[in-house]
C-alpha cells in the first residue's frame, strides 16, 4: 500500500497566498463600496483605510497558518526503536 504523497511546500505557499490575496481584494472592494454608498468619495477613501487595517490584522493569522502547515510538512516520522528491530530480526532467524 502506497503512502499518500504530501503536497509540496511551494504549492501550499501559493494556495495560502492566493486565498489571502483574493480575500484582501474582496474586503477592500466591499469596504469601499459601502463607504461610497454611505458618504460619497470621502467615505470610500475612509472605508478603504479601514479595509487595509482589517487586512493588516488578518495577515499575521495567515502567516501563522502557513508556518504551521509548512512545519507539519517538514516533520519526519520518528526512527524505529531498537526493540522493534531486534524483534523483527528474531522473527527472521526463526
Amino acid at each position: 500500500m502506497q503512502c499518500p504523497q504530501k503536497p509540496s511546500a511551494v504549492k501550499i505557499i501559493l494556495v495560502v497566498l492566493l486565498v489571502y490575496g483574493i480575500s484582501a481584494i474582496i474586503i477592500l472592494l466591499f469596504s469601499s463600496m459601502i463607504g461610497f454608498w454611505l458618504n460619497g468619495s470621502e467615505g470610500a477613501s475612509f472605508a478603504v483605510g479601514i479595509g487595509v487595517m482589517i487586512n493588516l490584522l488578518v495577515f499575521p493569522m495567515v502567516g501563522y497558518v502557513l508556518i504551521a502547515r509548512l512545519r507539519s510538512l517538514s516533520e519526519t516520522p520518528p526512527p524505529p526503536s531498537e526493540n522493534s528491530t531486534e524483534q523483527q530480526e528474531g522473527k527472521e532467524t526463526e
